[in-house]
């Protein structure tokens, strides 16, 4: 019952071709010929077998495929322009989902971009996993597989080297305490180094935050998206980005988000990672993201066309087995079924309900043809069909190779006419579209005297009094303050300033010596004003914020200090800054005197006074 169709573009060309079947050599395990009833020890000497099936041979030469139609392969348009074929003008078509993952691992290997359709996969995809393993050591610090993971990942990018020396250190031990003697040792590497101070501040927050607020915090403190752009190439991009959120995405969209810790997280993700395709979480929706090839069911594929389109698996026959199924007989416009009963294997059907077995695959067949039809009309210039295995009758490969006719392939360009042929670009594009994007300016690593002056300004902002100190307040401006405070108190405050062992000393001894001198007491001595506020934010009339290091309220004036580091000849260059900071504080403290002053590390009081008004 086909009706015979005719083309509706007969000026483009077309081309169709049913590629060799995939076969392999079946795996056998070879004897030795000179040790008869050889016996093989699986600990010592391996499998002697063949790496690759069928389905891998038909997924290397798929790949193979692909890159070659980029390569010499023309596309021609509607207008009758002709141009380079492109990976976006290939559409892969295949019946089931359940092999796909061999095939993307072949594109992926020959490094084309591609979408896919595959449901389900996100949680064994290698950045999810990356994740999962650090979540993973971080309720269990001495899961060193999953620790090694994370290392080598491009979370932390550490080499095989610095994985070695963790592994051959002497004293033993989990990897995680290892690598904390290895850091307070100085014998760490940049990466190492990096590792232990990102992971040492999430081992803190982990029993504390919820899931998604600790993902938040992995992403941005660890550059997440950034560092796996930089270990991937440029094709796989969208995808990894896609993923990564979506990963995100589950701490909130799976089971409300109630999750109330980090171990019930992960058990509900090993669950779901156990469960079918439809339950598990799909990969990240990258949608139609430039240049790549496209990957669909055949059912999804209805109402879409591609100047290329690739079957794959076409000699595929098998059904999905059912361990039981229903027979009914409807006729359209009856009342009600003229027949419904259940049935299980053939030897149940019996010879009574063979009539209505035989009509149910008939219809069958033809839902066959029709799919069949839906994915050969999707291509509008070339058809290709390949398959795997030993050829099956009244396969769709079979079908469709025994009425293909071979001839040239008018899409193949020859190679002296490659250059000429080239993807069209449009002329009339505005030309501040083709500008790129600024994505930021290179700046320079801090020196150590920079350091050190983010260091000191971070002391003194934790050691003098807040703004909502009374003035019966105490603070640590005694000499022997400091040496008074408990071991534990010194190691958090350095821990939370972030300040190298090695500095620590020498910087208490600068701040203390800043505290404590005499015509700068009144500015730290709650005894001496009436208010205080460290890093005191404000936004100004321009809606930029500005954050004052220090102000401080006497009964008649206020104070804005700000600490610098440079020498006290650079006043001048901050008197533009100090200015605004006057001006925005005079219209709060309307009724007093605003000054404002820079503090230098070697205690020097330098106040910037206010500019004369010529006439």
């Amino acid at each position: 019952d086909f009706d015979t169709h005719i083309a509706h573009h007969t000026h483009l060309p077309g081309f169709v071709a049913t590629l060799p079947l995939a076969l392999t050599e079946k795996t056998v395990e070879i004897d030795a010929p000179d040790r008869p009833n050889w016996l093989r020890n699986p600990l010592q000497e391996a499998r002697a077998e063949h790496a690759m099936g069928d389905r891998e041979a038909e997924a290397q030469q798929f790949a193979a495929g692909i890159a070659d139609i980029v390569a010499q392969w023309s596309v021609h348009d509607v207008d009758g322009t002709v141009r380079r074929a492109e990976y976006s003008d290939v559409m892969v078509l295949v019946r089931k989902r359940t092999h796909l993952r061999v095939y993307e691992s072949a594109l992926r290997t020959y490094r084309i971009p591609f979408l896919t359709s595959r449901r389900g996969g996100l949680l064994d995809t290698l950045e999810a996993e990356d994740i999962q393993a650090l979540l993973t050591f971080l309720i269990t610090p001495f899961a060193d597989l999953e620790f090694a993971q994370v290392l080598r990942s491009p979370f932390f990018a550490c080499s095989d080297g610095d994985l070695m020396q963790l592994a051959q250190e002497e004293v033993g031990g989990s990897w995680w305490s290892r690598l904390q003697r290895c850091e307070q040792s100085g014998a760490a590497s940049a990466e190492l180094s990096r590792a232990h101070r990102l992971l040492h501040n999430w081992l803190d927050r982990a029993d504390k935050l919820p899931v998604h607020d600790l993902l938040d915090r992995i992403y941005f403190e660890g550059d997440l998206l950034h560092r796996y752009e930089a270990a991937l190439p440029v094709e796989m991009y969208e995808t990894i980005r896609a993923n990564l959120q979506a990963f995100m995405e589950i701490a909130l969209n799976v089971d409300a988000g109630r999750y109330p810790s980090l171990p019930r997280f992960l058990a509900e993700l090993r669950e779901l990672r156990a469960a079918d395709n439809n339950e598990s979480p799909d990969e990240g929706k990258v949608g139609e993201v430039g240049n790549a090839v496209r990957i669909y069911t055949v059912h999804e594929a209805k109402g879409l066309e591609a100047p290329i389109v690739w079957l794959l698996d076409t000699n595929d026959t098998q059904r999905k087995p059912d361990s039981y199924g229903v027979l009914i007989a409807w006729p359209p416009n009856a009342p009600q079924p003229v027949h419904f009963s259940l049935f299980t294997d053939n030897r149940s059907r019996g010879a009574k309900r063979a009539a209505y077995f035989d009509a149910e695959e008939d219809y069958m067949r033809r839902e066959e043809m029709n799919l069949l039809y839906v994915a050969m009309t999707r291509a509008k210039q070339a058809l290709l069909v390949s398959g795997n295995g030993e050829l099956k009758e009244t396969s769709w490969y079979d079908r469709i190779a025994a009425v293909v006719e071979e001839g040239d392939n008018p899409l193949l360009v020859a190679a002296d006419n490659l250059a000429a042929v080239s993807p069209v670009v449009a002329t009339d594009v505005d030309a501040a579209l083709l500008r790129p994007l600024p994505t930021g300016r290179h700046t320079m690593c801090p020196t150590a005297a920079q350091w050190r002056g983010t260091w000191l300004h971070t002391l003194l902002q934790h050691l003098s009094a807040s703004s909502l100190a009374p003035k019966d307040a105490t603070i640590l401006l005694a000499e022997d303050g400091f040496q008074k405070m408990e071991l534990a108190d010194k190691m958090a405050l350095q821990l939370q300033c972030d300040i190298s062992p090695s500095d620590m000393e020498s910087l208490r001894q600068q701040a203390q010596h800043l505290l404590t001198l005499p015509t700068l007491q009144r500015f730290f001595d709650p005894q001496n004003y009436s208010k205080a506020c460290n890093e005191m934010s404000y936004v100004n009339a321009r809606g930029e914020l500005r954050r004052i290091d220090r102000l401080v309220e006497f009964d008649d004036e206020v104070w804005v200090l700000e600490y610098k580091t440079g020498a006290t000849l650079d006043s001048v260059s901050h008197s533009v800054q100090m200015q605004e900071y006057r001006v925005a504080m005079q219209a709060v403290y309307a009724e007093k005197i605003v000054r404002c002053a820079l503090l230098f590390s070697d205690g020097t009081l330098c106040e910037i006074s206010t500019p004369t008004t010529k006439s």
